[in-house]
């Protein structure tokens, strides 16, 4: 970024001694050096924004995190997404923290000093205003131009509630005026919703580069680039097509693969050095850089710089959006910041340090390192086996391995390094997509440094073949055999089988295949036809099924059992029966007579001993109950049928009877009750008339207490109480004696 272009008006440059630059004013005068920003440490920085972000009422948060040194010396930060509020002493964020969609913070000196925002200080709003409802802009890079800052924005309209619910409606260039950063005037640019337009701007040879990232329907993002004379980024203008440039956007040509949504790109002497997340491969922390001759390209690399490690494996945080900020940047090294955030919503509340950019500085250019690694031999990719996987040889002195991929089809320029070592000589091939090509290469990390990549090996994530060859044997023992030919290595199948005897319809066997050439079914169904389908299984799913086989089993099924018996229970009925020789499985059936069911219901498979119990019958109804002897899957011919009727138990004696005078002749009796479903009898006799017999009362009681009426005075009684339900009466309690007095 070029800042001295906003001294337009300076009649020139004189260089003194050393290469002591100083401006001209109108008047001929030397003028002092205009002020620069500081060149700190990344320790600095990261410090600055927690410090800062910690001392609350302004910024306490956000991402993107673009530079633009300003004429005067101050540095604007260009933050998206931004927290605004207090932090908690334990370094929470209030519940009802202002939440807005871009700022600006304010660097005077080594820290930072002031939040730009929109909207007053009890309700702040967006920096630069939505232009409707649903909408809002994301800042990206900038640059000055004059006496103004000019600022990228993407416009974004939100689809829905989710995370990721959220669509680019196109671009703006948004200008501040210098020196107070006011009175933001906003160009949308006619480029369209394709590319979003100012991930980075690079000034260099008379013209401002504009670049922007494409995202397509692979998560895969493009880098684009664009350029216009320097100091008019707001005339026309030109973008690269791959061999020229064009004034048309639509002919604006895809430089890389793998760029986040924002990067940055810096010359470097003679060469240019794109940084940016590592974006061919989804959620992946590395920071990585690629480096070219020209600002469009080509392109080669990456090269590994920094993983953060506040992405750690496991938790739900992510580091994105790595940038270059060449400016502050101290000599010989790259300053890089990125992006940290959780994919729980919920931390940006539970800890305010998470969302904050982090900085990182890297000696550039890299030096070579004095020996490498071989390169590992003999990779092969099997992805289409049931474990997909890439093996390759050891090499000696290796402590690990670095697995690079790139997926053709989807058309990723350069290979991603998965971010993390193997230590084997083998690996799970990953998640690839259905008839997606990939190309793989495998290096070796050791003592010294990295080697260089393997030999590269190209695989096609494909669908199995479909079977082919499929017969159906029948074996004297019931049994099917099946063979067919095997469609490729290391897959399973699906085995399909219906009974056209019966007319079932097709079904699944549970269980996958895991034998390559054939299988034997379990004893099926003497003279019953069956047909047969199979499928081959592999990581991309299941092939087209196979042709079909035909088949008739043939098996003796086993006799029947005999001396069936049931004894009834409450709901169910419990059956035993003379087991056939050699048979050691049955099958149960039993149809509602009373009910006039007509046929029999198919029940358990019991495997054992010739016993078994069929529950879940009604009580009081009356049920017929048969058996079949199942031998290796054959069923034989029923049992002679036997008829049982299901009941209640009788109900046991109620206790802690008691009995009381409540009124002239009447007596109150009370008892334990014994729960739902039953009523009670009241039982007497007259002692003092000898009466042996008790009598029952003429009506029945659902709950205690009861009353007893009618009774002699001054004769003594004995009472009891019995519980019924639908099966009967059951026992009496004890009973009790009382004199019925006045």
């Amino acid at each position: 970024m070029n800042t001295g272009r906003w001294l337009a008006g300076a009649a020139g440059l004189v260089v003194l001694g050393a290469l002591a630059i100083v401006l001209l004013d109108h008047d001929g005068d030397a003028s002092p050096e205009p002020p620069k920003a500081p060149r700190l440490a990344a320790t600095h920085l990261t410090s600055m924004f927690s410090r800062y972000g910690d001392s609350g009422g302004q910024w306490t948060g956000g991402d993107n995190t673009a530079s633009v040194p300003l004429p005067d010396g101050r540095v604007a930060w260009l933050f998206s997404d931004t927290f605004l509020g207090k932090v908690n002493a334990d370094h929470t964020r209030p519940r009802d923290s202002a939440f807005i969609n871009n700022t600006i913070v304010v660097q005077e000196g080594a820290q930072a000093v002031r939040t730009l925002h929109g909207g007053a200080a009890d309700k702040p709003a967006a920096l630069v205003a939505p232009p409707a409802a649903g909408q809002y802009y994301w800042a990206q890079d900038g640059t000055v131009e004059g006496d103004h800052l000019r600022v990228f924005y993407n416009r974004y309209r939100r689809t829905g509630s989710g995370l990721w619910d959220f669509t680019l409606t196109g671009s703006a260039l948004v200008s501040f005026d210098l020196p107070r950063l006011g009175s933001p005037h906003v160009i949308d640019l006619p480029l369209g919703d394709r590319i979003a337009w100012g991930s980075a701007v690079l000034e260099d040879g008379g013209y401002t580069y504009v670049y922007g990232a494409e995202r397509t329907s692979d998560a895969l993002r493009f880098a684009h680039v664009a350029r216009a004379p320097a100091g008019k980024l707001g005339g026309a203008w030109e973008f690269w097509t791959g061999n020229g440039w064009s004034t048309a956007v639509e002919r604006s040509a895809r430089l890389l693969s793998g760029v986040g949504t924002g990067y940055s790109v810096q010359r470097v002497a003679d060469r240019y050095v794109m940084v940016t997340t590592e974006g061919n491969l989804l959620f992946n922390p590395a920071i990585v850089a690629y480096t070219a001759p020209a600002p469009t390209g080509p392109w080669k690399g990456p090269q590994q710089l920094h993983t953060p490690a506040e992405a750690t494996p496991g938790t739900s945080r992510v580091s994105y959006d790595a940038r270059l900020h060449p400016e502050l940047a101290r000599s010989g090294k790259l300053l890089v910041s990125y992006n940290v955030n959780s994919l729980d919503a919920d931390t940006g509340y539970t800890d305010a340090r998470v969302y904050r950019p982090r900085f990182v500085e890297i000696d550039w250019p890299p030096a070579d390192p004095a020996a490498r690694a071989q390169p590992p031999t003999g990779l092969t990719a099997a992805v289409n086996d049931v474990h997909p996987a890439l093996r390759w040889s050891a090499v000696p002195g290796a402590e690990r391995y670095w697995v690079y991929e790139r997926d053709v089809t989807a058309g990723q320029t350069h290979p991603a390094r998965r971010p993390h070592p193997v230590t084997g000589t083998a690996t799970d091939a990953g998640l690839l997509k259905d008839g997606h090509a990939y190309e793989f290469s495998i290096s070796a990390d050791g003592p010294a440094a990295e080697s260089p990549p393997s030999a590269t090996v190209t695989a096609v994530r494909t669908r199995p073949t479909v079977p082919e060859g499929l017969t159906a044997k029948p074996l004297p023992d019931g049994r099917i055999a099946l063979t067919w030919a095997n469609p490729g290595a290391n897959l399973w199948y699906w085995l399909y089988q219906r009974d056209t005897t019966t007319g079932e319809q097709w079904r699944r066997h549970d269980f996958p295949i895991d034998q390559p050439r054939g299988f034997t079914t379990v004893p099926l169904m003497h003279d019953h036809a069956y047909e047969f389908r199979i499928a081959a299984i592999g990581p991309s799913g299941e092939s087209t099924p196979s042709a079909v086989a035909r088949v008739t089993a043939r098996y003796a099924p086993p006799p029947a059992p005999t001396g069936l018996r049931a004894t009834p229970g409450d709901a169910r009925a419990t059956l035993t029966w003379n087991a056939p020789s050699g048979v050691t499985a049955y099958r149960l059936y039993h149809r509602d007579v009373t009910a006039g069911q007509p046929g029999f219901t198919r029940g358990q498979f019991i495997a054992g001993e010739p016993n078994g119990m069929v529950p879940g019958l009604i009580n009081g109804h009356e049920y017929e109950f048969r058996v079949a002897a199942v031998r290796h899957g054959a069923e034989g011919p029923p049992s002679q049928s036997v008829r049982a009727t299901p009941m209640l138990p009788l109900p046991i004696a109620p206790t802690e009877l008691e009995a009381t005078v409540t009124a002239p002749g009447t007596l109150t009796l009370t008892w334990k009750p014994l729960g739902p479903g039953v009523h009670y009898w009241v039982h007497y006799r007259d002692l003092t008339a000898q009466e042996t017999e008790f009598t029952k009362a003429a009506f029945p009681t659902v709950n205690p207490p009861a009353l007893q009426p009618g009774l002699l005075l001054g004769h003594e009684y004995e009472v009891t109480v019995s519980a019924a339900n639908h099966t009967g009466e059951g026992p009496p309690a004890t009973p009790v004696k009382v004199v019925v007095t006045r």
